[in-house]
Formats: structure tokens, C-alpha cells, sequence
């Protein structure tokens, strides 16, 4: 049911701690990387010709494929087959260069071969944490001249080949170390430029021998064409290269954009580097200005806003995956250099959007206004500016052009404006085939194909919001108080947001943040993962109060509502088990209580657990921007948080909650009552002890924040001890 932990899966590291790691050799590296592929590349069975017109929406008619004298290609026998792989780069590199020499300038793309030249990852604050790649031939963006790519960045490339020399190279259905790369390869081509341009669903191209493959890749798996011989059928590359600089949106440079993001002019960017210097007093550099992009926002009423992103304040750089990404932005036409959040996420469609969340929140405020300033109940919590579900905007778009579209009924399309008039679709029962005509791609497909079922779950819905409370994130700390008083009044929120009835579950390095400029210290953000529990238990005819709520938790029933006349349906449970087991694992690892790690799916997520999260961000803090004194020193940090296997994590865990003084921190003494304080709580939290008949004593919002607030109340904090940054270690 919604309210239990979801299964976990091994994934491509979000956050390395240590250099080896990072490596692309390393077995980590690639064992995280095949498991992210796994069951989410398919290949779609028909005509590659089908696929070009089916995965490269395009509304302009393709014109005649160039026939030069000698072919397109002109390859001979002997390049054909070639002993190595860059016999091929020449040949391919003018083949592509002949099949667009008829594009409109604006259109055309540039070619360079790039096997020796490696790109960094695209954001240089996350560069230590991501090998260089190195892609065999990279495409301009359209208009733009080969000279872009000749120190090139994932921001100017289009399209990547990655060439292999034979046909057998062909990775795709095949098994083995070898293989796997290929495709790991093509992966974190797609992922770089998804994230470096903000692109909806990029292509990659596979070469092999004298057979190729596209690869289309959204936040949801990939689907691939049937190989073709590119020599024998090169009208293939130019239609697949003239629709995809040839979109349905004028918005768009390419299919595959976000036409709701556009690039600055220089105006723009003077703009954002006066009020950065001038009211920030910050500094404004190459990296910011790279950075910069225009994103709007206009939500389901039709309301507008348009945001100037400037500053990368956090990433996840997975590429399936929520893929959450945050900017530091200011808000056009505001020169009083007040910024704001914005925030851009990929939801699964089991999941309800974090919007529906912020607003459980602000109603509940209205609830309460009586009793509580506005101010106080919004402590620690991130204020909500405007949201929206662009892949539900989108799917309404589609039901408009369509009279007997699935579209609207597929679970997890949120469905606040469904005419009422309609027959509800029931999504187990039919086909998506061929999938829903979306067009730009606020909402992936590729789940369609790899798993006709698990898709209607596993696909995911573009989301955008942004926020009034700005904030910087625990690791730039300037005194380690500042810190603990970010987490203090983040607590409180969270403790405010589940007397909402909203469960955040998914306490984490990125979620909680430093506030700037707020009436309190720090707050928690990010609700993608929420729960909302009066909800769950509305459904079921039972108090919406926390003495129910936890009677549930128990022993699985609620206190009755007999003021109640409603019953749940049947089919509303068997839906709500179906989502939950197609979710993925709700939280971060890195921070997860010892009783979500241990669960097979059975354990109902508690605040408990999510109050021992914040154990583990403290930690996590400690060990990578302090001067503690934990005997493994900077390796400390990847031993309890980074083991070899996921499988490890809840015994590591353990150890560490059952040591005594585990971890100190040097001439701090406030911050090391705080460590060993919050570790006896989070012990007694769990029962380690299987032959004892202790039970846990669940740690509670007040005993955690009268632990934080006495040590705050200390007058021996030191004043110049600001964050460390954190090197990873060499081994």
C-alpha cells in the first residue's frame, strides 16, 4: 500500500566518496550503470522507417535523400570492415556532412570526429564526481558552425555516434562485460546532454561495422530501432537528421527541447550579473553565465512566471530517475534582486505531484491560521511560489485532438480537470500501441515498451515549481552552529508538514538546505516522495488524527470514524498496491533508517524514520566538512555510507549506533554532546537485539528538538569553523 517502503535496486552512484569510484573503469562505476539499463532498453519491433516517423515527431515533409556519384557514405569494401574503429570516423563524418549540405543554414548541423578529446562532465561543481568522456562523433546544435565543436562542451552537441568496427559489436540483446559498456557508453552520452541543455528525451546514435541504431533516451528507458545498413539506406540518417532539426514547436532548436526553456541574450545576462554583484555581493563568473538559461512557468489556471536561472544549486545526475535538478533564480521584471528556487523533476506516474503536497500544506496553515502567525507554522519549510505538472498539461493537450485516447486515464496523469462526463479507463485492460502522440515530451514513453504494464506506474510526468525561500546548501556552512540550526528548523518543519498529514520521506543532503533571508535557519523542501497519511486514512474510515494514525502502524487499523458514511472500494486498494509496487525505493540510501534498509516492502514508512535521517545528514556533514577525529579520517565517510554492496548498509548502520562517542568533533564541544546525544536516540529507535525483549522506543519530534535546542543554548560554540571542503579520497 502507499504507505509501506518501497523496494530498492542498485543504481549509477548519485554521490561518490572517494576518486576511485569515479573512475570509468571501476567495477562500482559499471555495476551501478548496468543495473540502471536493466529492463529499461528495448528495442522497438518494426520497420526503422516506423520508428523514425513514430520517435521523431516532425510535422514537415522530408525532401529528397542527396545520391552522390559513389554513395553517401562511399565506402569500400576494406573501410567497410575495417581492423579498428576510426577507419570508420572519416567516411561517417562526410556521409552525415552529405546528408544535411541541403539544409537551411539555420538548420544545418556541423560534424567533428572527437575520440581523442574529452568532455567533462557538463557542471563544473560536480566535475570531480564524473569521469570524462570521450564520444567518437559529435553533431552542432543547428546553425552553429564546426568551430563550436572544437573545444566542445556538452551544451553545444546535438547528437552523439559512438562507432564500433564490427557488426558483432552490436550490443543490443547480447550479454557480457563487453557489450554492457557499449551500451553504458551510449547512456552517458544521453545523460550528459540531457542535463547540460535540459532536454526532454535525447538520441544517440550506435555504429557497428556497417549497421547502425538510434537510440531514444527519456527519463524512463530507452528504446532503440532495428539495426539498418546506413551504406544501403542512408535516406534513414537524413530523414531521422532533417525531422530532428525540424520540431513541432517553433520554440524548440530540435526535437527533444523544452520549449519552455530558452537561451539568454546578452542583456540578460548583464542583467543577472548586476543584481548578483550589486545586490547578492556575490561573484558572478564563466560558470554562471553558462549556466544562465530563461524558465517558465504557467500553471493549470493559466497563470505565468518566468525565472532566470544563474546558479546550479543542486543535481541529480541519474539518468532514469526523478533526475531533480535546482536552480537559484531571479523573476523577470524584479530588479530588487530577491531570488527564488526553481526546481524541475521527473515523477513517476505512481506517484501524486509534489504540488498536491505543498497545497495539503497551505490548507492545513488556513486550518490553523487561528491559532498560529504565518511565520511561525511556515518554519522550516520552503514557501511555495507557483507549480505545475507539465506532463499533465501536455496529456490534456493530446485528449483535445484525440476522441478515444487513453491519455487521461492513465494512472498517475493527475486528473484535477478530467471532464466528469467520461467512462474511466481501466489501465491494466488495453494497449498503449501505438503510444499517446506526445509530441514535445513532458511525458516519457520508453516505459511503454519495456514494460507494457509496469509503464502505466514506471513513466514519468515532467514537474516545475518555484520557491519563494531560498537557501544554500548544509555544506557550505559558515559556522558549524549555523548548520545545526538549518537541520533544528528543518525538523520542525517536517514535523509541521506531517501534522498537515504530509510524510516527507526523503530526508537528505539536497532536500534540506541553509536559509537565506528567512525568518528561520534552515527548512526542507523537495515533497516528491511524500506521503500523505489523513488521506490514507480517510479512505478508510478512520480518524485523521496522529493517536489513529499510529493505532494503524501498530497493529494495521485505525480508530473508526463513525461519523463517517463512506467505505473505500476495492479497487482503490488493488490500485494502491499496484503503484506501491512499481514505486521506487522511497529516499536516498545514504540517509535511510535501518528499518527501511532491512524491509522487504512490508514496513510502513513512520516519522520515526525519516527523524532518523536527520541522524544520518548530520553525519554525513560531520564526516565530509569537519575536523572530527573518527579513527578512518577521510575515508570515514565512505566506509559508513559507500560499502562495497548496497547489503552491507544496515549492518554498517548498526555497528555505528551501537559504538559509544563513535565520532567527536575536536574543540566543539556543543557539536559532540549533539552527535553522541542524537546517536543514543536513533539507537533506541531500533532493536538490535533479536533475543531481547526490548522494544524500540521510537524517537519523537520533541526529544530530538530539546536535544538540539539545549546544545544551540550553548555559549562554547566555536566562531571561525566553516564548512571544509570535501576532497575525495584517493583510495
Amino acid at each position: 500500500m502507499a504507505d509501506k517502503v518501497s523496494r530498492t535496486k542498485t543504481k549509477a552512484t548519485v554521490q561518490h566518496t572517494n576518486a576511485v569510484h569515479a573512475q570509468q573503469g571501476h567495477e562500482r562505476n559499471r555495476r551501478g550503470w548496468s543495473s540502471e539499463l536493466d529492463s529499461k532498453v528495448i528495442v522497438f519491433d518494426r520497420d526503422v522507417e516506423d520508428y523514425v516517423e513514430m520517435f521523431i515527431p516532425s510535422d514537415e515533409s522530408v525532401p529528397e535523400c542527396p545520391q552522390p556519384t559513389g554513395g553517401v557514405f562511399n565506402m569500400s569494401k576494406s573501410t567497410a570492415r575495417p581492423a579498428t574503429e576510426k577507419k570508420l570516423y572519416g567516411p561517417l563524418k562526410r556521409g552525415l556532412e552529405r546528408l544535411v549540405s541541403r539544409f537551411p543554414e539555420r538548420r544545418k548541423l556541423a560534424f567533428a570526429i572527437n575520440s581523442d578529446n574529452p568532455i567533462k562532465f557538463p557542471f563544473r561543481q560536480h566535475d570531480h564526481e564524473h569521469h570524462h568522456t570521450r564520444p567518437d562523433i559529435i553533431a552542432s546544435l543547428p546553425g552553429e558552425t564546426k568551430e563550436t565543436l572544437a573545444d566542445p562542451r556538452w551544451r553545444h552537441i546535438s547528437i552523439v555516434l559512438e562507432v564500433k568496427p564490427r557488426k558483432e559489436d552490436d550490443p543490443v540483446g547480447k550479454g557480457g562485460r563487453k557489450h554492457e559498456e557499449t551500451l553504458v557508453q551510449l547512456a552517458k552520452s544521453a545523460r550528459n546532454i540531457l542535463v547540460a541543455q535540459g532536454r526532454l528525451f535525447v538520441y544517440v546514435v550506435g555504429v557497428y561495422g556497417e549497421i547502425a541504431r538510434i537510440y531514444r533516451f527519456d527519463r524512463a528507458g530507452a528504446v532503440i530501432s532495428r539495426p539498418f545498413d546506413y551504406e544501403a539506406r542512408p535516406e534513414i540518417f537524413h530523414k531521422f537528421l532533417w525531422r530532428f532539426v525540424h520540431p513541432t514547436s517553433e520554440q524548440c532548436n530540435v526535437v527533444g527541447a523544452d520549449p519552455s526553456i530558452q537561451a539568454p541574450i546578452l542583456e540578460d545576462i548583464l542583467w543577472a550579473q548586476k543584481l548578483v554583484v550589486d545586490q547578492l555581493h556575490s561573484k558572478f563568473d564563466e560558470e554562471n553565465r553558462k549556466i544562465c538559461r530563461w524558465v517558465t512557468i504557467e500553471d493549470a489556471s493559466g497563470r505565468k512566471a518566468r525565472f532566470l536561472a544563474f546558479r546550479l544549486l543542486f543535481i541529480n545526475p541519474r539518468l532514469f530517475s526523478r533526475a531533480t535538478i535546482v536552480w537559484e533564480a531571479f523573476k523577470e521584471g524584479d530588479d530588487s534582486g530577491k531570488t527564488f528556487i526553481v526546481k524541475d523533476s521527473w515523477r513517476q506516474l505512481a506517484r501524486d505531484p509534489e504540488t498536491q503536497y505543498y497545497d495539503d500544506i497551505m490548507s492545513f496553515r488556513g486550518e490553523i491560521h487561528d491559532i498560529a502567525t504565518e511565520n511561525v507554522f511556515l518554519r522550516g519549510i520552503a514557501e511555495f511560489e507557483i507549480g505545475v505538472d507539465l506532463g499533465t498539461l501536455e496529456a490534456r493537450e493530446v485528449e483535445t485532438n484525440l476522441t478515444a485516447s487513453p491519455v487521461w486515464s492513465m494512472s498517475g496523469v493527475f486528473q484535477s480537470s478530467t471532464p466528469t462526463d467520461w467512462d474511466p479507463w481501466d489501465p491494466m485492460s488495453k494497449r498503449l500501441d501505438p503510444p499517446p502522440a506526445f509530441k514535445i515530451g513532458h511525458i516519457t514513453i520508453a516505459a511503454l515498451y519495456c514494460n507494457e504494464e509496469a509503464a502505466l506506474y514506471n513513466n514519468r510526468s515532467h514537474t516545475r515549481l518555484a520557491l519563494r525561500t531560498v537557501g544554500r546548501p548544509l555544506s557550505q556552512f559558515k559556522r558549524t552552529k549555523e548548520m545545526v540550526e538549518a537541520i533544528r528548523d528543518a525538523i520542525a518543519g517536517h514535523q509541521l508538514a506531517f501534522e498537515a498529514g504530509v510524510l516527507h520521506r526523503d530526508v537528505s543532503d539536497g532536500n534540506v538546505m541553509i536559509a537565506n533571508g528567512a525568518p528561520f535557519k534552515g527548512f526542507i523542501g523537495d515533497f516528491d516522495y511524500s506521503f500523505n497519511w489523513k488521506r490514507f486514512m480517510k479512505a478508510r474510515n478512520w480518524l485523521t488524527t496522529v493517536a489513529s494514525w499510529q493505532r494503524y502502524v501498530n497493529t494495521g487499523q485505525g480508530i473508526p470514524d463513525t461519523e463517517c458514511e463512506a467505505s473505500i472500494l476495492v479497487d482503490e486498494t488493488t490500485e494502491e498496491t499496484k503503484k506501491t509496487e512499481h514505486k521506487e525505493r522511497t529516499g536516498t540510501l545514504i540517509f535511510m533508517a535501518i528499518d527501511v534498509l532491512s524491509s522487504d516492502g512490508d514496513l510502513t514508512h513512520e516519522a520515526r524514520h525519516d527523524i532518523e535521517s536527520f541522524y544520518w545528514l548530520l553525519i554525513w556533514i560531520v564526516l565530509r566538512h569537519t575536523r572530527h577525529n573518527h579513527k578512518d579520517k577521510d575515508r570515514a565517510c565512505g566506509l559508513l555510507f559507500d560499502p562495497e554492496y548496497e547489503s552491507q548498509c544496515f549492518a554498517i548502520k548498526k555497528t555505528w549506533l551501537s559504538t559509544r562517542n563513535v565520532v567527536s568533533v575536536p574543540g566543539n564541544p556543543p557539536l559532540t554532546a549533539l552527535l553522541e546525544a542524537f546517536r543514543k536516540l536513533c539507537k533506541h529507535n531500533n532493536n538490535f537485539d533479536e533475543d531481547r525483549d526490548d522494544k524500540p522506543i521510537p524517537v519523537t519530534y520533541e526529544d530530538v528538538l530539546a536535544t538540539f535546542d539545549e546544545v544551540l543554548a550553548r555559549d562554547d560554540w566555536p566562531e571561525n569553523d566553516a564548512a571544509i571542503p570535501f576532497a575525495l579520497p584517493a583510495k
